[in-house]
């Protein structure tokens, strides 16, 4: 396994390439130079892997090599893995600051609200007290700037409260996996904060 140590401005970037990629795409690709002395290395590793540092949080970006139409090598990097470092190690949570939309697989708006997300699980709260939260549900997230939406399937594991419960996310397919861990990458503090220099963000625990 390779490991290379990230800062904060390369998170941006790798993010802004990201961005630019299609939708049927959900990866960023770097083209190498032809003679790199790492073509030997890179050809033969196995679970080759980036690993970035920001504050206690590990982010890990899978990475492959492949060679491109036009014979040129290329690296693949692809959603990476956010695990935040303590005691027990776990998927970074992200929070919304703001409320966003949930719906049901008919396309109407759930009466649930959302608390936090990671990689494979999520929180919901009920808006109405005498309204049950439901074993398993299948939901459609709207994502913040641009309305697509990303089917989240789960079933309930715990509650937390009266009014909240913990799911465990079932996605369907590597592509919907991929998908969400870009978008939990793109809400990350390391991101936000060179997006937004001016705003501070504090950092999830």
């Amino acid at each position: 396994m390779l490991n290379k140590l990230l800062e904060a401005e390369e998170l941006a970037f790798l993010a802004e390439l990201m961005a630019k990629e299609s939708d049927d795409n959900h990866s960023v690709t770097l083209q190498l130079p032809q003679a790199s002395p790492l073509m030997p290395l890179l050809g033969q590793a196995q679970g080759l892997e980036l690993l970035a540092q920001f504050k206690h949080h590990q982010l890990r970006f899978p990475v492959r090599l492949q060679i491109s139409e036009s014979l040129h090598p290329e690296l693949i990097f692809d959603a990476p893995e956010i695990i935040e470092i303590g005691p027990n190690q776990r998927k970074w949570r992200f929070r919304p600051d703001e409320t966003l939309r949930l719906f049901d697989r008919q396309g109407n708006e759930s009466p649930l609200n959302l608390l936090d997300l990671s990689a494979n699980g999520l929180s919901l709260s009920r808006r109405e007290a005498d309204q049950p939260l439901p074993e398993q549900l299948d939901l459609q997230l709207e994502l913040p700037d641009g309305g697509d939406r990303l089917a989240l399937s789960a079933r309930r594991v715990r509650e937390l409260d009266s009014t909240s419960a913990a799911y465990q996310l079932e996605m369907q397919g590597n592509l919907a996996e991929d998908r969400l861990r870009w978008f939990l990458f793109n809400q990350h503090p390391a991101i936000q904060e060179q997006r937004n220099p001016q705003t501070e963000t504090s950092d999830e625990n």
